[in-house]
Parts: C-alpha cells; structure tokens; sequence
C-alpha cells in the first residue's frame, strides 16, 4: 500500500501559478488499480488545486482540472491506473490584500483604521502586524475604513511601526494519497 502524508503552510510566491504539494512514484499496475487523494483546506479563503499524472516523473497530463475547495472544505479524488506518477498541485498565493493602518491600533480594542476598508470582507481572516509583532483576527464588520475585528486586540500596532493588515492564507494544510498496488483503493 502506497500512503503518503505533506503538510504544508505560509504564503507562496513565485512565477509558476502551481506548486507541488505532493509527488507519489508509484509501480504501474493493471487498470483497476486506484490511488486516493483527500485534501484538506483549513484556510477561511477559497483554495484551487489540480491532479497531474505522467510516465516519467518529467513529462505531465491534466487528469483532474483546477478545482475548487471552498473555504474551511476538503476533496476526495480518485486516480486510476496506468500512471506511474501522480502530482497533486494548488495554486500560489501571489498577490495578498494589505492595507497600511492610517492610526494607531491599541491593545484592547477591536477598531482597526486601514487605507481602503474596501479591500476587505467581513468574516474574513486577517493578520494585523508591525516591525514588533503580529495576530490575527476575524473581521466583525467594515464601516467605510475602519474594520472591526471579533475579538479585542491582545498586542498594539502603530503607523509609525508600518503596521499594516493583510489578508491571511494558510493553503492546503493536510494531503494524504492512498492506494493497493494489487486491488486499488
């Protein structure tokens, strides 16, 4: 039995639209041979993902399209025989919503005031930081500029310090890939 497991998390970057979350080599068996995919997004935000098989490890097929896993979701995905390789991939998170704090944000309190309050979305996830330190909260509600977040601020953030808030993504946190080289899934 084939079982592997990646956890993975933080923002991604970079000039491919795709990282590779998982690679599995696997032997090539007869057609009724399956390998099964359960992915898991723990982020508040909608993820994409899409499953590659190929011959040689160099060379990939398309064999499940860009799908989506809406926000706090998860995916079963079957993937039959004769590939010798199946990659599984989800989108990089390039351009991240940030807006720098027009005022100072004290500890305690769940008012933060941002350049453009517009750029966000109530129940959104976001992390509220500076040079000294961040957390996250949950957008409440919006009025014009100021987000209100559902909890209190445990820490203080200041202009001057470049505080800022930024939408938050964590990705695809748990993959796992099964299959039985002899009888399938």
């Amino acid at each position: 039995m084939v079982r592997e497991l990646i956890r993975v998390s933080g923002y991604f970057s970079g000039e491919e639209d795709y990282i590779d979350l998982i690679t599995v080599n696997r032997v090539r068996h007869d057609s009724s041979d399956k390998v099964l995919i359960h992915l898991v997004e723990s982020d508040v935000n909608p993820i994409y993902y899409k499953v590659l098989g190929g011959q040689d490890g160099v060379r990939w097929e398309t064999l499940i399209p860009e799908t989506q896993i809406l926000k706090g979701g998860s995916s079963y995905e079957a993937v039959s025989a004769p590939w010798l390789f199946v990659k599984v991939q989800h989108v990089k998170v390039t351009e991240t919503v940030s807006e720098v704090l027009t005022a100072d944000a004290d500890a305690g309190q769940r008012d933060v005031e941002v350049a453009d309050g517009s750029s966000f979305t109530v129940g959104q996830l976001v992390t509220i930081s500076d040079e000294f330190g961040e957390e996250m909260g949950v957008i409440d509600s919006i009025s014009g500029d100021v987000l209100t977040l559902e909890a209190d601020l445990v820490n203080s953030y200041t202009v001057v310090d470049d505080g800022v808030v930024t939408e938050y993504h964590q990705g695809i946190t748990s993959c796992v890939v099964t299959g039985n080289p002899r009888t399938g899934v």
